[in-house]
């Protein structure tokens, strides 16, 4: 997997751990770039923009990096999504074909950034002592 942030690129590999994975997501949170003239964490930089479209579809990257289960004994992962699963992933929405007609619906996909505080604590992607969980 592959995130792009502020110009500084971060490559993850799909062959470890689900511990691993974690530990690397959270150094990235702690990398530090520039955005505005300002020195800040990425994790800070997220939290400023989290309603911005590449956020969010950062944010959604990471959330199914750290769900998916790393490759066993060289077999490819079943669970790689389609071009137009990530299409509707990052737009929300997909094309649909009803009776000949092309019609857009709204995504099967619930992204990580649209889930509730209590079901984002629940699955471990925001700390219950978070200034900024009300």
């Amino acid at each position: 997997m592959i995130i792009k942030i502020r110009g500084k690129e971060y490559v993850f590999s799909d062959a470890i751990e689900p511990s691993e994975r974690n530990t690397k997501i959270k150094n990235m949170l702690k990398d530090n770039i520039i955005f505005d003239d300002v020195k800040m964490t990425v994790e800070e930089y997220f939290r400023i923009t989290w309603n911005k479209k590449p956020t969010i579809v950062a944010l959604d990257k990471i959330g199914n990096y750290l769900s998916k289960m790393p490759n066993q004994n060289g077999k490819h992962d079943k669970e790689i999504l389609s071009k137009n699963d990530e299409l509707e992933i990052t737009k929300g929405v997909r094309h649909k074909t009803v009776k000949g007609k092309r019609e857009i619906v709204d995504s099967r996909y619930i992204n990580f950034s649209e889930l509730s505080k209590k079901d984002s604590v629940n699955l471990g992607l925001l700390d219950v002592d978070d200034s900024n969980f009300n």
